[in-house]
């Protein structure tokens, strides 16, 4: 009877390792092509705040901030919140080392380039705000009189900012530590003092429907409405 011959151990291996050598430069060289170094960025999707702060002169000053993230939760909430230098938010907030961070809602949006694209020493941002609609209102915190929706008026504008209208909430943030120098913007470690929201039964401003439904002001958004360019400034468009 004819005898059927297996190949040994040391043929197949030798058939494997010619199959691998056939394939892995391939892969190695079509991954290779595949990458290339860029300056840029991707494009993130992120909240979008305002900062309200205090100043000297005891008037609030506001900006648009998106460099924001959460970095710890117990025992205490920490934030860090990237501040560009030479602004007056940034002055404000060295001399205060507090203030109150705003989650805007997209009909804020509005409020934008006069917020994020001009500066307080040069523009009043409150009267504008109220010009566009959105006129600024006490915000009662653990600080003012009460804390119950009452507010003491000697503290609210002395020591407390004012704040926008119908934002998807307040937090009161609190620098712990120094200010970390990244540059042009500097990095501010903050414990989150308290957490304020609008009451169900307050859900509309000025005519806005502001209930849990209206979703935050994203960078996205702003991007999709030609607000802001990719690079994440006020668009030069109007």
């Amino acid at each position: 009877a004819a005898r059927t011959m297996l190949p040994t151990f040391p043929a197949i291996f030798t058939v494997l390792v010619g199959m691998m050598e056939g394939v892995q430069p391939a892969r190695a060289s079509a991954s290779s092509r595949s990458l290339k170094r860029t300056a840029i960025p991707p494009l993130l999707d992120v909240p979008t705040y305002s900062f309200a702060t205090v100043g000297t002169d005891g008037k609030t000053g506001m900006n648009i901030m998106t460099y924001i993230t959460p970095v710890g939760i117990k025992p205490d909430r920490i934030w860090a919140l990237s501040i560009y230098k030479g602004t007056q938010t940034y002055d404000n907030f060295c001399l205060r080392k507090e203030g109150i961070l705003q989650l805007l809602r997209r009909p804020h949006s509005r409020l934008v380039r006069l917020l994020g694209g001009k500066s307080g020493r040069d523009v009043d941002k409150q009267s504008a705000c109220s010009e566009l609609g959105f006129e600024w209102i006490p915000c009662p915190t653990s600080k003012t009189e009460g804390g119950d929706g009452s507010y003491d008026s000697a503290t609210v504008g002395a020591s407390e900012p004012m704040v926008i209208p119908g934002c998807k909430a307040y937090l009161r943030v609190s620098l712990q530590g120094e200010l970390i120098d990244v540059g042009v913007h500097a990095v501010a470690i903050c414990k989150v003092e308290e957490i304020l929201v609008l009451d169900e039964d307050d859900q509309v401003i000025n005519n806005l429907e502001l209930k849990d439904g209206a979703p935050y002001l994203s960078t996205a958004y702003l991007r999709d409405l030609g607000i802001i360019d990719n690079s994440g400034r006020v668009a030069d468009n109007e």
